[in-house]
């Protein structure tokens, strides 16, 4: 029978004491399935916003970095970089791939390009270029809704294959020719009108699919101030799990989630990131008090309209408490944990902390086979010892390089 080996830390299994130096407590670096952020370090942006001719976004750093074929609207990037001067813009081919690939099987799947907000406002534009009505050459008085995708990035370390850009190489979500009908409602230049008449209007387009952008959360690097007796803290989306347990070293508190890969809280948020310690502390779910993010747009932007002077910006919602226990309400941070990015890009999130322990106790044991491993962890939670971590390792797991 194949032989099993169960490792424990518990703070009271007395088997193997080591003392540790508060606050800092040293876990065991491992890469699960945990959340969305790469662990290799992402290059900076290769240009500067203040360059001239040619376009900034369409700048290189080598021969090796040529560009693919943009599925993008040929105005999308030049009116993003019109009304936002500084916002960093990257069509290098490195970074196209590294942000079209989590560490899962999937192959790289790219998008056409990879853009680096450092606001809310920037955000918010952004999203709602993406679904945008436009006259294009040949439409006729039929107009085109041209809808781009969007992935937030984080650190690129999840194993489930959301970060690849799986487009069709056909730029139609329906044929070219086809014509549908929408609700006039949703479109910008038709919401002064009567709004029961819009009920009952349809408006005739053409739909298309034009690529895709990931936006990378980097910038997102706000750590707040910790009140003395709080439980929480609030930080960027950007921010690391190592990063803000560097920060919080000399409060004698910790974030507690560990996934393994160092990965940054608004990709762990999105992915609802656990890891061993969840035995003790939950998993993100539980740990996220409240947060912040852009939604979707609720109307369809009117390309007349690029700069989006007097119209209505994709909503920013704060939503959660910093109150440790709270059912008053729907739990709507509940809703977006998980989410992967599907309901809106989550720009900060208040998770809860906790005082790093004194000294850590750990343990191993040996089983002949599952069943009775899988008995020994049954009777340990029975007993109501405070572990912190319970991990099942097989003898090939302990063997391998």
């Amino acid at each position: 029978m194949r032989r099993l080996q169960q490792t424990i830390t518990s703070s009271s299994f007395p088997l193997k004491r080591r003392s540790l130096c508060p606050p800092t407590v040293h876990f065991a670096h491992r890469t699960t399935t945990a959340g969305l952020y790469e662990m290799h370090q992402r290059p900076e942006p290769h240009f500067s916003p203040h360059r001239s001719s040619p376009p900034p976004y369409l700048r290189y750093s080598s021969s090796s970095a040529a560009p693919l074929k943009s599925r993008l609207p040929s105005d999308f990037l030049s009116i993003l970089q019109s009304n936002h001067p500084n916002l960093k813009i990257s069509l290098n081919k490195y970074e196209l791939d590294s942000h079209g690939r989590g560490e899962s099987h999937h192959p790289v799947s790219p998008p056409d390009a990879v853009l680096y907000p450092s606001s809310v406002e920037e955000i918010q534009d952004i999203l709602r270029l993406c679904c945008r009505e436009v006259y294009r050459e040949g439409d006729g008085d039929v107009p085109t809704v041209e809808i781009v995708s969007v992935i937030p990035y984080g650190a690129g370390t999840s194993l489930e294959g959301h970060l690849s850009f799986l487009l069709p190489q056909d730029d139609s979500i329906i044929n070219n020719n086809d014509i549908v009908e929408i609700p006039s409602s949703l479109f910008e230049s038709s919401n002064s009108g009567d709004s029961q008449l819009l009920k009952n209007e349809k408006k005739r387009v053409r739909i298309k699919r034009k690529g895709g952008i990931s936006i990378d959360m980097s910038n997102f690097q706000s750590i707040g101030e910790l009140t003395p007796g709080d439980g929480f803290i609030k930080v960027g989306a950007g921010v690391t799990r190592n990063s803000l347990n560097d920060a919080l070293r000399h409060t004698g508190m910790q974030f507690m989630i560990d996934p393994g890969a160092d990965a940054t809280l608004g990709g762990m948020t999105a992915c609802g990131a656990s890891g061993t310690a969840a035995v003790k502390y939950q998993t993100m779910r539980e740990n996220v008090l409240g947060l912040t993010a852009v939604l979707p747009p609720q109307t369809i932007a009117s390309a007349s309209n690029d700069a989006g002077s007097g119209l209505k910006k994709p909503r920013a919602v704060t939503c959660g408490s910093n109150a440790l226990k709270n059912s008053a309400g729907y739990n709507l941070p509940g809703l977006f944990v998980g989410s992967e990015g599907t309901l809106g890009v989550i720009t900060d999130v208040t998770v809860k902390i906790y005082p790093v322990p004194s000294h850590v106790i750990a343990g191993s044991c040996t089983f002949d086979d599952l069943h009775t491993a899988a008995e020994a962890v049954t009777t340990i939670r029975l007993l109501g010892i405070p572990v912190s971590r319970i991990e099942l390792l097989l003898l090939r797991s302990v063997l391998s390089p």
